[in-house]
C-alpha cells in the first residue's frame, strides 16, 4: 500500500512543472521566514519601542528632504529639457529660413537661366529675398559669395558688393570667414556663437547660431541667424505657469525667487510682476531668501531651516527647505515642508505598529509550531529531488556537448528538464549551421575583395592597419600579415604619410568621406593617377571601428582628358585661323 502511494505520488509530480514545484516549495518556505521574521520584529518593537519613535521621526525628515530635492531637481531637469528644446527650435526655424529661401533663389534661377542674363537673374534673386523677415521682423536671409563678397544684405546695403572675410562681430567672431571655411567642407551646416558665463568661469553659453548654404550656380551662399536670448523670455513665463502648478504631499509646492532680490512664485502662486522681497516687510520671508542668496553664492544647492508662515494661516512653524540655482537665468528654485506635519504621522505609525505587533504574536501563538515541522521536512524532500534532477541533467548535457550527440528528453523527470534538451538540441542544429554559413560567407566576402583590381584596405581608429586586399598588398610589396599593426609611416616617405595620416584624423573628426586623386610611382617605375576614397567603418549602433580605404586606377582615364582637350583646344585654333583667313578675304 504504502509503494503504490509513494509511485503515484512521484508519477503526479514529474507531470509536474519545475516552476509548480519551485513556486510551491518558496511559498512555504517564506511563510516560515515570515513567521521568524514577525517573532523577532516584536520583540525588537518591545524592547526598543522609544527608540523606534525616535527613528521614524528621522526617516520621516529624511524622506522628506528627498521628496523635496526630487521634486526640484525634477523643475530643474524639465527646465534644462525645454531649454534645450528652445536651442533645437531656434536652429530649425533658421534651417527653414535658409532653405526657404535657397528654394525661392533656385526657382528663379531654373525659370530664367535659358532666358536671361546672369545678372539679371541675380537681381531678380536678391529682390526677391531682401524683402523675407522672420520671427517678429528681426530675422532676415544675407547672401555672400564662397570667397567672401557680400552680395545681399538687407540691413546693411551700403556694405554690399565688398570683400567681408575679415569683418568680425561685437564679439570678435571673424563671421563670414567662418561660415566660408565650412562651406569649403559641407554644402550647408550650423556655426554656434558662444560667450563666456560669469556664473561658471571657465566655461561658455550659446550666444547666436548662424545657419548657411552653399547656391552653386552663382558661387553664392544663403545664411541667417538669431540669438537665444530672443527666445528666453518667453520661455520663462511658460516655465513659472507650469512649476506654479506643481504640488507634492499635502501642502507642497515650488518657490522661485532670483539672485537680485525678487520673488517670482510666492506660496505657489505666480506673481503678476516680480516682487521686490526686502520691500515686502515680510521679515520671515527677508530671513529665508538671504538663506537661500547665501546658498546660491557659494554651494549652489543645500538644505536650510528658518521659520516661516504655514501655507493659508498665520501661524508659524520650523520649515525645511531645499533650494538649487540655475546660475544662467540668476534663479533660485526650492520646495520645503514644515516639521510640524511630522507628528501626526509619527502617532499614526505608532497605532499601526502596536497593532501589528498584536496580530503578529497571536498568529506566531497559533501556527508556529504546526509550520515549523512541515516546512522542514518538505524542504529536505524537494532539495533533495531537485539536486538528483540536476544532477542527471549535468550529466548528459556534457555526454552530449563531448560527442555532438542530442540529448534523450525522455531521460529527465520533470518538465522544464524536458523543454531544455529540446531546446540545447534546436540550439546545437542552428549554431552548427550558423558557423557553417558564416565560414562560408566570409570565404565568399574574401574572394570578391582579393579578386578586385581596386587597392582596399582597412584601418583602425589610431589609423593602423588592420587588413587589405591581395592587389594592395601587391602594390606595398608585404604580405597582409606583415601589414596588420603598421602605419602609412611604414611605407611612406614623411611628407606623404603626414598627408595620409592628417586626412584619417579629418576624417574621423568630422566623418565626412574624404576623396582625393593623387599621381604614385608603382614598384615597377610606373605613374598612375590613383583616385582614392576614405569612409568611416561603423558597427550596427553606428559607434566607429576604423577607416575603408578604395584606390582605383584611373590613369587611362586622365590620359583621355588630356588627349581630348588637346585636340579641343588644336580644333578650335584651326577654327580661329580659318575665321581670320575669311576675314581677310572679305
Amino acid at each position: 500500500m504504502k509503494n503504490k502511494f509513494s509511485k503515484r505520488i512521484r508519477t503526479y509530480l514529474e507531470n509536474k512543472s519545475f516552476t509548480w514545484q519551485m513556486t510551491n516549495a518558496i511559498l512555504v518556505l517564506s511563510f516560515f521566514l515570515l513567521i521568524i521574521a514577525g517573532v523577532i520584529w516584536t520583540k525588537i518593537k518591545t524592547i526598543e519601542f522609544k527608540q523606534d519613535k525616535a527613528r521614524l521621526q528621522s526617516e520621516y525628515i529624511e524622506s522628506q528632504k528627498q521628496l523635496i530635492e526630487t521634486e526640484v531637481n525634477r523643475s530643474m531637469a524639465y527646465i534644462k529639457y525645454r531649454r534645450s528644446l528652445t536651442i533645437e527650435q531656434m536652429k530649425s526655424q533658421l534651417k527653414v529660413r535658409v532653405d526657404g529661401a535657397w528654394q525661392i533663389a533656385n526657382n528663379i534661377y531654373l525659370e530664367n537661366r535659358n532666358r536671361k542674363p546672369a545678372a539679371e537673374i541675380q537681381q531678380m534673386i536678391k529682390d526677391a529675398i531682401r524683402p523675407l523677415r522672420f520671427a517678429n521682423e528681426r530675422g532676415d536671409v544675407f547672401i555672400y559669395t564662397v570667397e567672401g563678397v557680400a552680395v545681399m544684405l538687407p540691413r546693411s546695403r551700403e556694405q554690399e558688393g565688398k570683400p567681408s572675410l575679415h569683418h568680425k562681430d561685437n564679439s570678435g567672431n571673424y563671421v563670414v570667414q567662418n561660415e566660408v571655411n565650412l562651406l569649403r567642407m559641407l554644402d550647408n551646416g550650423f556655426i554656434d556663437y558662444h560667450i563666456s558665463n560669469h556664473n561658471k568661469p571657465g566655461d561658455s553659453v550659446l550666444l547666436k547660431s548662424t545657419y548657411v548654404r552653399k547656391f552653386e550656380p552663382f558661387g553664392w551662399y544663403l545664411g541667417s541667424k538669431d540669438y537665444l536670448e530672443d527666445y528666453n523670455e518667453e520661455l520663462k513665463a511658460e516655465i513659472l505657469d507650469w512649476l506654479s502648478q506643481i504640488r507634492y504631499g499635502e501642502d507642497g509646492y515650488i518657490f522661485v525667487n532670483t539672485n537680485k532680490g525678487e520673488g517670482l512664485i510666492y506660496d505657489g502662486r505666480k506673481m503678476p510682476q516680480p516682487v521686490n522681497i526686502y520691500n515686502s516687510r515680510n521679515l520671515y520671508w527677508i530671513e529665508a531668501y538671504r538663506m537661500q542668496q547665501k546658498i546660491y553664492n557659494t554651494t549652489r544647492k543645500g538644505f536650510i531651516n528658518y521659520e516661516f508662515r504655514l501655507l493659508a494661516s498665520d501661524n508659524i512653524e520650523t520649515k525645511i527647505s531645499y533650494v538649487n540655482s540655475l546660475q544662467d537665468w540668476g534663479w533660485i528654485i526650492g520646495a520645503g515642508f514644515y516639521n510640524s506635519t511630522i507628528a501626526p504621522q509619527i502617532a499614526l505609525m505608532e497605532q499601526q505598529s502596536s497593532q501589528l505587533k498584536q496580530q503578529t504574536l497571536i498568529i506566531i501563538v497559533l501556527i508556529c509550531l504546526l509550520i515549523f515541522s512541515i516546512i522542514f521536512l518538505m524542504s529536505r524532500w524537494f532539495s533533495r529531488r531537485l539536486l538528483r534532477g540536476f544532477s542527471n541533467f549535468n550529466m548528459h548535457f556534457r555526454n552530449a556537448s563531448l560527442t555532438g550527440s542530442e540529448m534523450n528528453p525522455s531521460d529527465f523527470n520533470s518538465l522544464e528538464f524536458k523543454e531544455l534538451a529540446k531546446s540545447f538540441n534546436t540550439v546545437s542544429v542552428e549554431l552548427n549551421h550558423a558557423r557553417k554559413q558564416l565560414i562560408k560567407e566570409q570565404s565568399l566576402l574574401r574572394s570578391l575583395i582579393d579578386s578586385s583590381p581596386d587597392l582596399i584596405f582597412f584601418k583602425d581608429a589610431e589609423s593602423n592597419f588592420v587588413g587589405c586586399n591581395k592587389a594592395f598588398s601587391d602594390y606595398i610589396g608585404i604580405s597582409e600579415e606583415e601589414l596588420v599593426g603598421k602605419n602609412d609611416n611604414h611605407f611612406f616617405p614623411t611628407e606623404l604619410a603626414e598627408q595620409y595620416n592628417q586626412s584619417d584624423e579629418d576624417l574621423l573628426r568630422t566623418g565626412v568621406p574624404i576623396r582625393n586623386e593623387q599621381w604614385i610611382v608603382t614598384s615597377n617605375g610606373n605613374r598612375q593617377l590613383m583616385d582614392t576614397v576614405k569612409v568611416l567603418n561603423r558597427d550596427k549602433d553606428g559607434n566607429i571601428l576604423g577607416i575603408l580605404g578604395i584606390s582605383r586606377d584611373i590613369t587611362d582615364r586622365e590620359i583621355i582628358q588630356q588627349n581630348y582637350k588637346k585636340a579641343k583646344e588644336k580644333a578650335e585654333e584651326a577654327d580661329r585661323l580659318k575665321t581670320a583667313f575669311l576675314a581677310n578675304m572679305s
